[in-house]
């Protein structure tokens, strides 16, 4: 059986007019099932873990320790089920004239597993452990503009910032912004306490983790399982095998040719869902060959993006046009000039014109960069011989993929899942400031211009930058963006999903853990 969500994001068109009248509503009257009895233990195996793993949301960079921390902790905001920004441990917000300071009221009454009351000043430390110099959190570059993070009594946080930035409220609602307890004169990452729906049983980095309901969640609405195991399973195969075997419920990152096999079985659900996550191959521009914008022009020429979303991704997704920006964002732009279609004849004049015959180089490859990245290496080497390059697949293991191939190595596969802004995934994977810009791309026009366009007040001059900014990626960067994935995700028949729409990451954003239920 499929279920098959297709539908369109909303556009979240008024973020500087804060949420009051939204934090009125009482959370279990938002169209949420508040009636769900909570029932049962849900085991969710999931890939994206390594033995590497901690408990520090702000470190956490895939799906393993992502579930994991949306179960303990809570976030300022959340996108909601309809595609629109909602308020979680902020009730409200508000900004200034030119959006360049911000102030979040903090719900009052909120607890951490610990018992201890969640304050401003939770926020407050959290964000600027982030900030730390020394930190190797995440989306350390994305609080890199603010100059100043305050309390103004317990139960209001001001964020003032060098620039504007008009979608700051919407890059809080990223599991790597998850608030943790401040107890002792530091954030306490370490024992999971958290405001989320679960509390952490026990935990075996990359393994499994073990978390039971809290009983005084403030969400009457969510958490509706009395456990939750998290099962570290980054084979495909072994996921499958586990939720046809009853090991666990549910499962993520389906390949597609798995996905049409068990379509037809009565015992698993597959689950579709559109969605802004995209598959890259990366070139590295600060190595010989990629240095030269001509080689990688060369090489965006050399890879048949139709033929990659046929026979690796079984037709569950698009073709992009070397733009990581899906067609679901605001901003969008459709209308890219000198678009990459396969054609190895213009390949070779680029190679020509960078002086480069016989290009021979190595694509390093890994089932941990995507389902299928060892597969859609040999495609694209398949490809490339039509325009003379000796392209070299080299499939590298899972464990340590990231620590050490992504961004050290001149060619690597990757993945890159949507953000609730355009700004807050250009940031985040583009930005010359990111440490998560594996290709080390760095373009003065397009950082300068995603400076301007982050705090542009006037909708019409933004929609202008964006389309920019889409082209200058699109023509100089250093990524190889093949197609929008569809999220595939399997699930036995007991377990309800509800009203699914199109999402940045898999399960949800991760919220599938304190939305979903059993039947």
């Amino acid at each position: 059986m499929v279920i098959r969500s297709n539908k369109s994001f909303l556009n979240r068109r008024q973020v500087l007019a804060g949420m009051s009248a939204l934090a009125a509503i009482p959370f279990a009257s938002r169209g949420m099932a508040a009636s769900v009895k909570p029932t049962g233990i849900c085991r969710f195996g999931v890939s994206g873990a390594a033995t590497t793993d901690t408990l520090d949301a702000s470190n956490a960079r895939d799906a393993f320790p992502y579930l994991l921390n949306t179960g303990l902790r809570n976030c300022l905001t959340e996108v909601g089920r309809s595609g629109k920004l909602i308020p979680e441990l902020a009730e409200s917000w508000d900004t200034n004239h030119d959006a360049t300071q911000w102030t979040f009221k903090i719900r009052q009454g909120v607890q951490f597993h610990s018992g201890k009351t969640l304050t401003s000043e939770d926020v407050v430390e959290t964000f600027k452990d982030q900030m730390r110099a020394e930190s190797s959190a995440t989306q350390r570059s994305t609080l890199a503009d603010v100059v100043e993070l305050k309390t103004d009594g317990p139960q209001s946080v001001v964020i003032t910032l060098k620039s504007a930035n008009v979608g700051l409220p919407d890059i809080f609602s990223h599991i790597n912004f998850a608030i943790a307890p401040f107890k002792d004169g530091k954030v306490d990452w370490t024992s999971g306490d958290g405001t989320g729906g679960y509390q952490l049983e026990s935990f075996s980095p990359g393994i499994l983790a073990k978390l039971k309901r809290n009983q005084n969640y403030w969400k009457s609405d969510r958490a509706h399982f009395e456990a939750v195991e998290i099962v570290g399973i980054n084979d495909p195969t072994a996921r499958l095998s586990a939720l046809r075997g009853g090991q666990v419920d549910v499962i993520s990152r389906v390949p597609p040719k798995l996905a049409k096999m068990i379509s037809a079985l009565k015992d698993v659900q597959v689950v579709t869902v559109n969605g802004t996550l995209h598959y890259n191959f990366s070139m590295n521009t600060t190595l010989t060959p990629f240095s030269d914008v001509n080689v990688r022009l060369a090489m965006k020429h050399l890879i048949n993006r139709q033929n990659f979303v046929q026979k690796i991704l079984g037709g569950y997704g698009a073709v992009s046009d070397d733009n990581p920006i899906a067609p679901s964002y605001r901003f969008y732009n459709p209308n890219l000039k000198n678009p990459h279609t396969y054609d190895p004849d213009k390949a070779k004049f680029y190679l020509n014109k960078a002086g480069v015959s016989g290009l021979h180089v190595q694509l390093f490859a890994s089932e941990a960069a995507f389902d299928g990245a060892t597969d859609a290496a040999a495609l694209f080497s398949n490809d490339a011989k039509a325009g003379g390059v000796q392209l070299d697949p080299v499939r590298t293991p899972s464990d340590g993929y990231w620590a050490e191939i992504f961004g050290k190595k001149a060619f690597f596969a990757e993945y890159w899942s949507g953000r609730s802004t355009e700004d807050s995934l250009l940031t985040q994977a583009y930005s010359k400031s990111s440490s998560e810009n594996g290709s080390h791309w760095a373009n003065e026009r397009f950082n300068e211009l995603l400076v301007q366009a982050r705090g542009e007040l006037n909708e019409d001059r933004r929609r202008d930058q964006y389309a920019e900014l889409q082209q200058i990626l699109h023509d100089d960067s250093g990524a190889i963006v093949m197609a929008f994935v569809d999220h595939v995700m399997a699930v036995t028949p007991k377990v309800e999903t509800g009203q699914l729409t199109p999402t940045g990451y898999e399960l949800e954003n991760f919220r599938a853990i304190e939305r979903w239920s059993f039947k």
